[in-house]
């Protein structure tokens, strides 16, 4: 069968009783372990290390699941405990686990083995009332492999949906975080302004208040509109130097343009003179 790769995030809770569904949730483990691979799918016994704090590991794994597997067995409801029938207990941690998963909105989905029935919300502690409104599944020796394909199909889709939702809110949470780094940009340009006003004001105020500062400031100045005088001068002197030549070479030849033109002109006026009657 192929393993699929959903996203981290998605996890599959097998909620169960030892005393009664031990087998059953051991064969459902290993076909989603096969399927969506073996960090998808929270078991205890196979996904709590020696040391961990099994409470703490369980309510963190209900926290973050997308699907929570809801074992039913035929003594479901009517195991016991040291102080009487265990869903009775708060502290029971089939009940905590279905609770946490109901108060989230998780999908829950009851997986009924053994000949179970779906129990009466007259059967339940208030608080797993909503459990019987939940769909439920059969889950036959007879049919096992047709109804884990109906499961699976169902965990595909689901968990699908619940990638998609997540996607939805990161870009939305994303879209917040940079609309909100855009507003305090915007918020902060006018104080970064008013800042800096505020510090050349104070440099002004010192500067009026120091004859020592008044002074070297006028020196500054002065010194400031000598240099950038003697820059200009030092220009003007350059290109002048450098320009001597060329205007000197242009002179010189224009006035052979000239003189080479009155030439052509004195020639032409020659050679079209009328002549006498003896020729000449």
């Amino acid at each position: 069968m192929t393993v699929s790769t959903p996203a981290a995030a998605s996890r599959i809770f097998i909620s169960y009783r030892r005393e009664e569904t031990a087998y059953p949730a051991g064969w459902l483990f290993d076909r989603l372990v096969e399927h969506f691979g073996q960090g998808q799918v929270f078991k205890d016994v196979d996904s709590i290390q020696l040391g961990d704090d099994f409470v703490e590991v369980i309510t963190t794994a209900v926290g973050k699941c997308d699907v929570l597997l809801a074992l039913i067995g035929s003594q479901w409801l009517t195991i016991t405990g040291g102080s009487g029938r265990c869903l009775d207990d708060p502290d029971d941690f089939v009940r905590l686990e279905i609770e946490a998963a109901l108060t989230r909105n998780v999908r829950v989905i009851p997986i009924l083995v053994g000949g179970a029935q779906m129990p009466h919300a007259a059967q339940l502690p208030p608080s797993l009332a909503k459990l019987v409104r939940r769909h439920a599944l059969e889950l036959s020796p007879s049919r096992f492999d047709f109804d884990i394909g109906q499961l699976l199909s169902v965990l595909d889709r689901s968990l699908a949906e619940r990638q998609a939702q997540r996607a939805d809110l990161d870009a939305s949470r994303r879209a917040a975080r940079v609309k909100l780094a855009s507003e305090s940009a915007v918020i902060a340009a006018p104080m970064s302004f008013a800042g800096s006003t505020t510090r050349v004001r104070n440099v002004v105020e010192r500067i009026h208040g120091n004859m020592s500062l008044k002074i070297s400031a006028v020196t500054g100045l002065v010194l400031v509109l000598l240099l950038w005088w003697a820059t200009i001068a030092c220009w003007y002197l350059i290109f002048g130097i450098l320009l001597v030549p060329y205007r000197l070479f242009r002179r010189g030849q224009r006035k052979r343009d000239v003189a080479m033109l009155r030439h052509r002109e004195m020639m032409a006026a020659m050679t079209t003179r009328p002549r006498d009657r003896n020729g000449r």
